[in-house]
């Protein structure tokens, strides 16, 4: 025994010099390694997904999202994006009733290269109950107005209806949903878009489906009306008739409709209205039609009277 302790010191002797080395190669590179891989940061408003068993749902709940630290190195905590992260809390087994669930790093779902080390909080109260459906009508979300001059006439969501699903209490006294909102400035025409359906939110989980419904707008030019009195009919004739003509009653009156804009700023001598007499010959004695030329954007309602006595001088 004593000679074999005589052994063990001169073990250490032997090459004494590069196993202090060593040793001290072997520090400084877990230092290093330490350094490069303690790196923390933490992520804020991480959403927390509840896992329950088939036919239970959420009705409320503590939290909706928690806080997380992260631990990693610097390049992997630089990358780390809310999306790519979710705290997973699997309840599955648990009836209905208030229960009280603790948060960890192992509820945290995030990418390799990081580790989860602190969550805030660090439990979560929740409350099951039955899970329960109902088809609610949706509606969609306009914003804003239409252009001067145009309106709204109708919008229409197809499907008419969508399933809600979550904890029967809350999802009861859903009457109906909306859409996501549409921006209807600077709208012009007849649209159609697929928008997504808001869901209801709150302490309570709630799923829709489907998840997007088309939505059909229908948009017309808002128009008004304007009656201009006493237009002169002026005689639309040959370059080489020398025969006067004879209109009778000289004016008529006209109905317009158009954009209120257009409509506010019409000056009347931009309309004419007229017969066309080319080709008429001297003599000719007849009732002739009104016809009215107008602006751009105007649309002709009436004319009165519709026809007018025309004579052709001799």
């Amino acid at each position: 025994m004593i000679a074999e302790s005589h052994r063990f010191p001169k073990f250490l002797k032997h090459n004494l010099g590069l196993k202090i080395l060593s040793l001290f190669l072997a520090v400084i590179a877990w230092y290093a390694i330490k350094e490069a891989i303690s790196f923390e940061t933490i992520v804020t408003d991480i959403p927390i997904r509840i896992i329950a068993d088939e036919g239970w749902a959420v009705l409320d709940r503590s939290s909706e999202t928690a806080d997380v630290v992260f631990r990693g190195s610097q390049e992997d905590v630089l990358q780390l994006r809310r999306e790519y992260i979710e705290i997973v809390v699997d309840v599955r087994g648990r009836r209905a009733g208030t229960l009280h669930v603790d948060l960890g790093p192992a509820d945290v779902k995030a990418p390799a290269g990081v580790k989860a080390v602190y969550v805030r909080p660090q439990s979560l109260v929740l409350t099951l109950d039955r899970e329960f459906q109902k088809h609610v009508p949706v509606q969609a979300n306009l914003q804003g107005k239409p252009p001067e001059g145009y309106v709204l006439e109708s919008a229409s969501c197809a499907p008419p209806t969508v399933t809600i699903s979550g904890p029967k209490q809350q999802v009861a006294r859903i009457e109906s949903v909306r859409t996501a909102p549409i921006d209807m400035e600077g709208r012009l025409r007849s649209f159609r878009v697929r928008v997504p359906v808001v869901v209801p939110r709150g302490s309570w989980i709630a799923r829709v489906d489907p998840q997007r419904v088309l939505v059909r707008v229908q948009m017309s030019e808002h128009a008004e009306q304007r009656v201009i009195s006493n237009l002169m009919v002026r005689a639309l004739v040959d370059p080489d008739q020398e025969s006067a003509v004879d209109i009778r009653p000289g004016s008529v009156e006209v109905a317009l409709e158009g954009r209120p804009d257009i409509l506010a700023g019409l000056n009347t001598s931009d309309i004419h209205a007229y017969v066309d007499c080319v080709g008429l010959k001297p003599g000719t004695k007849r009732k002739m039609p009104v016809a009215v030329y107008l602006p751009e954007n105007l649309r002709l309602v009436g004319i009165s009277p519709r026809q007018v006595s025309v004579r052709i001088g001799r």
